[in-house]
């Protein structure tokens, strides 16, 4: 028989909310997007067909670049030395990865949905022992939109 607590119908009547306004989840204040990641993302931003779905830790700078000034999108450059970029193929591996480059609390999450065929999609079965991810030149990066998630 299923057990309901005060928690678990906080939850259900949340996920209706989402279910019913996919909007409803682009009101919430920050602190409430780990919560809605973990629990509902499915239904909020599905994977497009022909795209796979990679997380990025980004330092506060590039974050700042991204979403104020290039109009939400990624862009060449940025402020990186790099002739692309590279992304974590999971959630997990993306916050081990801000872990280790810029330190704890020092980052925050973008995911992207890329898709399939973009040329220079390459992926690498494990970046710096800290797990999958891919790489994309900067000729790919333009028309890519990033969302935030907050770890």
């Amino acid at each position: 028989m299923l057990k309901l607590n005060k928690h678990s119908v906080w939850a259900f009547g949340f996920l209706s909310l989402l279910l019913v306004s996919p909007s409803f989840a682009h009101t919430l204040p920050p602190s409430c997007l780990p919560l809605l990641h973990q629990i509902s993302k499915p239904q909020i931003f599905p994977v497009p067909p022909g795209h796979t779905r990679v997380y990025r830790a980004v330092s506060f700078s590039e974050y700042e670049d991204i979403f104020n000034h290039a109009g939400g999108k990624l862009r060449p450059g940025g402020g990186t030395a790099m002739e692309g970029k590279w992304f974590a193929d999971s959630l997990d591996s993306a916050i081990r990865h801000g872990n280790a480059l810029h330190g704890p609390g020092q980052f925050k999450i973008i995911e992207v949905d890329v898709p399939d065929d973009a040329p220079s999609l390459y992926r690498h079965n494990n970046i710096d022992r800290l797990g999958a991810g891919r790489y994309l030149d900067q000729s790919d990066l333009p028309g890519l939109t990033p969302r935030n998630i907050d770890p």
